[in-house]
């Protein structure tokens, strides 16, 4: 006889219905020892008048509410002015110092050395109106004895005949 055959009552389990069956009924005996209530309980109609106890509680406190400024204004006042002073006071400090005096006889010796690399169009750039009318002012210094004599030294007539 087959196994089959020997049962027939018509009923199946589903696959695996036995593997999970132990651990499912450890679960439910665990659960069942628990304790059904809490022992907390909340009044009878707690819920009902809660929404507007707590309208109520907003509105009040909205009215009772009040602002402090983080700065007041007047303070505001003072630290800007104390800020402005100090940077005006260390703006003056870092600007005053002593410069070295530098004699004129030290700047001609050091432009006359090579120091210092002027051209003729760099020294006129330097120069205003005024400066070049004291510099043609002060040719009359120059004798026509000693211009002659230079212009005799150094010109050379081969240039003016070159010319075209």
């Amino acid at each position: 006889m087959t196994k089959e055959s020997k049962h027939t009552h018509g009923f199946q389990t589903p696959e695996h219905y036995f593997d999970e069956l132990n651990r499912e009924l450890v679960i439910q005996s665990k659960l069942s020892e628990l304790p059904q209530r809490t022992g907390y309980t909340v009044p009878e109609d707690y819920f009902s008048g809660l929404e507007s106890k707590i309208v109520g509680a907003l509105q009040n406190e909205k009215e009772q509410v009040s602002v402090l400024p983080l700065f007041r204004k007047r303070n505001l006042y003072y630290l800007s002015g104390i800020a402005a002073s100090l940077i005006i006071g260390f703006s003056i400090l870092n600007t005053v110092q002593d410069s070295p005096v530098i004699d004129t006889a030290d700047a001609s010796y050091y432009i006359e050395n090579g120091g210092l690399n002027l051209n003729t169009f760099d020294l006129a750039q330097l120069l205003t109106d005024e400066d070049i009318s004291e510099i043609v002012d002060q040719s009359d210094f120059f004798s026509e004895e000693s211009l002659d004599t230079y212009l005799l030294e150094h010109f050379d007539e081969s240039i003016l005949l070159q010319e075209e």
